[in-house]
């Protein structure tokens, strides 16, 4: 009887979180999928490490669960493109159409996106391949929530 719940298509569960007393609503939400525990784990302690609120989801339609059955909104997505039932790309697809201006970070351990770029028409969209450089990370996931606040 462990905490492993694959059975379920909503299988996200909140990583764990330093509780702090001064909690800052400036804080921001990450959403980070993957179906490799291993990497999804490593990320999710990444970015707590960095300051950020980390929610895990193993797959894309938990993650599209997650999105849209939270109270408060995420600011940024972070999934793998290669994953079973629903992918990155369809994931993103479904962000963007529920939640228009939600930004997208893909990963993958492919060296080129496969059938072009990631975006709705077709255009590049962020891209970051496995494996990464934690530092190279954390400064685009920066950038990109830099971006989405201006």
């Amino acid at each position: 009887a462990g905490s492993d719940r694959s059975d379920s298509g909503n299988d996200w569960s909140p990583a764990p979180l330093y509780e702090s007393s001064e909690s800052s609503p400036s804080v921001a939400r990450v959403l980070v999928v993957d179906d490799e525990p291993t990497v999804r784990r490593m990320l999710a302690r990444l970015l707590s490490e960095a300051g950020y609120e980390v929610v895990e989801a193993t797959d894309g339609a938990g993650a599209l669960g997650a999105a849209m059955q939270s109270e408060a909104k995420f600011d940024l997505v972070i999934t793998d493109i290669k994953m079973p039932g629903m992918d990155g790309r369809e994931l993103g697809r479904h962000l963007n159409a529920a939640l228009p201006g939600l930004p997208v970070l893909y990963i993958s351990g492919y060296t080129s996106v496969p059938g072009g770029g990631l975006g709705d028409s077709g255009a590049d969209a962020p891209f970051v391949r496995k494996p990464f450089d934690p530092d190279d990370l954390l400064r685009k996931v920066e950038a990109m929530l830099r971006d989405q606040a201006s």
